[in-house]
């Protein structure tokens, strides 16, 4: 073993000993020897080059300390840099630390790619540990931490830019943010805590691929724990359990200066213009913005950057009950049409969650309810099956999704799909001057006011036909203008035309009209015709044996 001391280094922290250390260096790579770290203070003004199979081990348990304590003082063999140099070169091949406590570098190794450099129950305080920016050349490879500790009050973030094939394990993160990770790829952060975060975030990334985030521990973090903003691809975020995040305030109770916008009072902050990101299985927790009281926090599960597309998500089998104190999802902007997830398919109970993950599912969204609730409103993918239920919504609220059975705003639904009207003998209109159109009447029960109906027609066109398709009240006002015919490539093919809509609570006529132009007053419309050979409206999704006997 070569004791640095023997070798004639300083302790104090005063004299440099980069000279000493580096023979400790050669001389292990030659022998083999293990170099030990005492218990002590080292300056290390210069860098140490030519690491290979070299182990180096001081004396010292992790060191999980706040910022006012100098743990350092207190027994643990530390390494302390000149402030602007960096401690490995970037030849480093293997290397194994461990028990040793590093403060005061520029960072710890230069953009480098080792075939394996491990730190093991280290200690880095106020310093960014590997940073390496996406404007320049390099990347930094498998770097292992396991059973680290990183306290940072006096810098933003510990871990930047673009880092590879690197995992930190059973570490722990105090202070500033611990990852801002730019076109990293096939990282692996898990169980690990992320601690009293005084910055916006602990975790962002941008341009990521295939890191795994599992099984961590985040607890009081100022934003948002987890920051996705665009270009990441194949990133998973699984396990963890998030608590109090988002509160705004420092670890010492101050508010964040500048103050947090909206969206980083959430455990999650999406952005967009990424693909297959998969939250999955995790524990939401509000608490208590301190240790001894204050505000519950945080506001949101999940927030959304405004004016960024393809927000594309997984997120299933998370636990949100009592999660957070406002609602599960906040749209900057409400552009929820910019979200599109894969949620889970089937809930217990009706509660404004559930609306929200409806409103961005990909797919049908289905929940029991027998009790009295309110909620926003009944999204188009939300199906309820409400035998019982009273829901009520909030003024401005429509039902566009299915509710069976129960009250919606007083009015009782179908307990099952139910056809309003229907059509089978085939109608045509000829294109002419002055308009030409198929009209059809449908009644409007009162179980239907404010319910969403389901238009189906099978249809033939030729010539250049207006195809507009239209609802009109009883006294011939247009109440709603559908999307027009798809024209077609024939006169021999046949149409399917579905579309869903909502005749508003405050329509109080039995019957609706339904128009379909073949001409209004366009030039060409002499050889233009539509001939619809079945039409049918109803609640629900289903249509008749007869009216699916008229396919072709």
């Amino acid at each position: 073993m070569l004791d640095v001391r023997e070798l004639g280094a300083v302790e104090g922290g005063k004299a440099d000993c980069t000279a000493v250390f580096q023979e400790a260096v050669d001389r292990a790579k030659a022998t083999g020897d293990k170099i030990f770290v005492p218990i002590g203070t080292y300056r290390i003004e210069g860098q140490l080059r030519g690491l290979d199979n070299v182990f180096i081990e001081g004396v010292a348990s992790n060191k999980q300390y706040w910022s006012q304590e100098d743990d350092f003082a207190t027994g643990a063999s530390v390494l302390v840099g000149g402030g602007a140099n960096v401690l490995f070169a970037e030849d480093v091949q293997r290397a194994t630390i461990d028990n040793l406590c590093f403060t005061d570098f520029a960072k710890i190794a230069e953009r480098t790619s080792p075939r394996s450099m491990r730190f093991r129950n280290c200690s880095f305080k106020n310093m960014v540990v590997l940073d390496a920016p996406s404007g320049e050349k390099g990347a930094y490879h498998n770097f292992r931490f396991f059973g680290c500790d990183f306290t940072n009050y006096g810098i933003d973030v510990t871990f930047k830019g673009r880092i590879i094939d690197s995992v930190w394990k059973d570490c722990t993160f105090v202070g500033a943010a611990a990852f801002d990770l730019v076109q990293a790829k096939a990282n692996l952060i898990a169980h690990n805590r992320f601690e009293w975060i005084d910055r916006s975030f602990a975790i962002a990334m941008y341009a990521c691929e295939y890191n795994q985030i599992i099984e961590n521990f985040f607890d009081r973090v100022m934003g948002n724990a987890i920051v996705l903003r665009q270009g990441n691809r194949h990133i998973h975020v699984s396990e963890n359990l998030f608590n109090r995040c988002g509160s705004g305030l420092t670890s010492g109770g101050k508010p964040a200066d500048p103050p947090l916008t909206e969206t980083a009072h959430a455990f999650i902050q999406l952005y967009g213009e990424f693909e297959n990101v998969s939250i999955q299985n995790n524990v939401f927790c509000r608490g208590s913005s301190g240790d001894r009281g204050g505000e519950e926090t945080p506001k949101y599960v999940l927030s959304k950057e405004r004016n960024i597309p393809g927000c594309l998500f997984t997120f299933r089998g998370n636990l949100t009950e009592s999660a957070c104190t406002d609602r599960l999802l906040y749209v900057d902007g409400e552009q929820y049409g910019k979200m599109s997830a894969d949620t889970d398919a089937v809930f217990s109970a009706l509660t404004e969650d559930v609306v929200d993950l409806a409103r961005i599912s990909r797919g049908p969204v289905t929940v029991y309810n027998s009790a009295a609730v309110k909620v926003t409103e009944i999204p188009l993918h939300l199906i309820v099956h409400n035998a019982g239920g009273r829901i009520k919504l909030a003024p401005g609220g429509i039902q566009a999704g299915l509710v069976y059975g129960g009250r919606v705003n007083g009015r009782p639904r179908y307990s099952r799909d139910e056809i309003l009207f229907e059509s089978v003998e085939p109608s045509r209109a000829e294109g002419k001057a002055g308009g030409s159109r198929l009209v059809y009447e449908v009644p409007v029960p009162r179980s239907m006011s404010g319910a969403p109906h389901t238009l189906n027609l099978l249809y033939r066109t030729g010539g250049k036909p207006d195809g507009s398709v239209e609802l009109c009240g009883e006294d011939g006002r247009v109440l709603l203008k559908l999307p027009p015919l798809p024209p077609l490539a024939g006169a021999e093919e046949q149409g399917a035309y579905t579309e869903t809509f909502v005749v508003s609570e405050g329509y109080l006529g039995q019957m609706m009209h339904l128009h379909i132009y073949a001409s209004r007053d366009q030039p060409d419309a002499a050889g233009a015709w539509v001939e619809v050979e079945a039409v049918s409206v109803g609640y629900g999704r289903s249509v008749s044996k007869t009216f699916t006997d008229r396919m072709r």
